[in-house]
């Protein structure tokens, strides 16, 4: 086993000194170099700001005896809320 592992470490520097990162090969357009990880860091901020938000709100509108009444943010939802709910509720599982 300790064979195996020293083999693929030395396996692993050949490998590191024969090659070079995607961010510096000059094979790779330097439009796609810089602009993966803005897109990359793009995408998490819109991941972060979708499950961060506001995802839902329940209003109740009703009438009583001829009355109307309306009661705004009745429950406000998000995902990020919603996952602490359950948690706390004992989901454990997910």
């Amino acid at each position: 086993l300790e064979d195996m592992q020293n083999d693929e470490k030395r396996q692993q520097k050949d490998l590191n000194k024969r090659t070079t990162a995607l961010i510096c090969s000059n094979e790779v357009p330097i439009v796609l170099r810089l602009g993966m990880p803005l897109i990359i860091l793009g995408n998490i901020g819109l991941f972060l700001s979708g499950h961060l938000s506001l995802g839902g709100q329940v209003d109740i509108h009703g009438a009583v005896a001829g009355q109307d009444f309306l009661v705004e943010g009745f429950y406000d939802f998000s995902v990020l809320s919603s996952t602490i709910e359950m948690w706390e509720a004992g989901a454990h599982a997910l």
